[in-house]
């Protein structure tokens, strides 16, 4: 089904990303109260890479989420994983782009 008002999916998209880094700053200021001991850094790691097998009921997401040390740890992990996914998409064009030019000096 197509939406009448493609805009206000972007709306509400600017709107919980506000949300979350005002959260964001709230929690690394110290500003939260997190309950349970800290997850484990295999939990934290799965966490970062939005891993399906990580149920968000679990009570070791909720203390990630209000822990500062946690949330710190979680942001550098995401940054990471997002940085080490770039340069796979880029490895990946280059390997296509040599092959494309490979074929095409064969023929």
């Amino acid at each position: 089904m197509r939406r009448l008002w493609p805009w206000s999916s972007r709306a509400e998209d600017h709107l919980e990303a506000w949300i979350a880094k005002r959260h964001q700053e709230r929690v690394l200021a110290g500003e939260s109260n997190p309950t349970g001991p800290c997850p484990d850094e295999a939990f934290l790691r799965g966490l970062a890479r939005r891993s399906k097998a990580i149920d968000i009921a679990d009570p070791r997401v909720d203390h990630a989420a209000s822990c500062p040390a946690c949330m710190s740890r979680l942001l550098i992990l995401r940054s990471e994983y997002h940085s080490q996914q770039r340069k796979m998409q880029v490895a990946f064009a280059g390997a296509a782009c040599l092959i494309l030019i490979a074929s095409l000096i064969v023929v």
